[in-house]
């Protein structure tokens, strides 16, 4: 069995994924590297078959008609070798620690092994390195760890599919399957499989570099305004994920997870107020709806937080602060 799948979802990506790819190979056969290319209408998939031909024992290629990121995923989590699973986007690409990262998790699987393994991310805005969301404030670092230990979020802080490294058993005993054809369904797929995660590690190297600035990009500040429908999609999918009081979780794993519906929940409020298409509203009524009738105690709970409160105003005032909200959130907290 090989250590870690990487999985390389790509849709006409001929002019980003090299750089990608070429982050990844460092023929090392502990790695497979599974590129699926998503009914890509380019050059991208004789570029993966290329990729596939050079390193055979290291880069396998699924192609599949169009189904979205999510379904780029759900192949991936489906047909891995890897004992530990990560996603890297076609347009991001790893830094050069990739060696030490894999060395690192030889070494715990050979102690037993954990179930999410966290790094920090950089951000690339517009070709030049950014901030780095580091985690090493919230969570002891190089030692196997419970959720216990790690210590309260900040608002900007998030685990992410480019901070999150799982144990493959756990994506699939979970039995998520991403919806296909929306965005942001990243987030579902991180916040849904939490709930079996029960041992952590965290190394403070900036491995991920997330790319952000091109315009036709799903998290661009134009794009995720036009897809509301679907981050309230997702938000919905990811509060349903389990109920916040099951016994089955540490005190610890439910302050994380708290803290990472309030995020979302509060993020999907604000979008309420600087969609553009009409219907926010009653978008917005529909999600709410949804999660109190799925746990009404945790769901009134959040609906009725003063902050989410008062992002919940209606009419001038609350577009005006929702979107004062918004602007500020991508200079601080970058939640794209």
């Amino acid at each position: 069995m090989k250590l870690l799948t990487v999985l390389v979802p790509c849709y006409n990506s001929e002019s980003l994924m090299r750089k990608a790819l070429d982050s990844v190979m460092i023929d090392d056969e502990r790695l497979d590297v599974l590129i699926v290319d998503d009914g890509s209408k380019d050059g991208t998939p004789l570029i993966a078959d290329e990729y596939q031909e050079k390193y055979p024992s290291i880069v396998r290629v699924i192609h599949q008609e169009n189904g979205g990121h999510g379904e780029g995923l759900n192949q991936g989590i489906k047909n891995g070798l890897g004992k530990y699973f990560k996603a890297l986007d076609s347009d991001d690409y790893f830094s050069k620690d990739l060696k030490l990262f894999l060395d690192t998790l030889e070494r715990i699987d050979s102690e037993g092994g954990v179930d999410l393994l966290i790094t920090d991310y950089r951000y690339i805005v517009n070709g030049k390195e950014g901030k780095v969301i580091s985690y090493k404030r919230q969570i002891p670092k190089d030692r196997i760890i419970g959720w216990d230990e790690v210590k309260k979020f900040e608002p900007k802080q998030l685990i992410t599919i480019h901070s999150a490294t799982f144990r493959m058993e756990i994506l699939r005993e979970s039995g998520i399957v991403l919806p296909k054809h929306i965005s942001y369904e990243d987030n579902y797929y991180i916040h849904g499989n939490l709930q079996n995660v029960k041992k952590l590690y965290y190394m403070n190297i900036d491995l991920y570099q997330y790319t952000i600035g091109r315009a036709e990009q799903s998290t661009s500040k134009e794009n995720i305004v036009k897809h509301y429908d679907q981050q309230v999609l997702v938000t919905t999918l990811m509060f349903k994920s389990y109920h916040l009081d099951d016994p089955r979780f540490t005190k610890g794993q439910v302050r994380y997870m708290y803290h990472s519906l309030y995020m979302f929940l509060a993020i999907t409020c604000v979008l309420a107020h600087t969609y553009k298409g009409g219907g926010a509203a009653d978008e917005l009524k529909k999600m709410w709806d949804e999660v109190i009738a799925y746990d009404e105690k945790m769901g009134k709970k959040f609906r009725y937080k003063t902050f989410i409160r008062t992002l919940n105003m209606p009419g001038k005032l609350g577009h005006i602060f929702g979107t004062f909200l918004y602007k500020l959130s991508h200079i601080f907290v970058r939640f794209n």
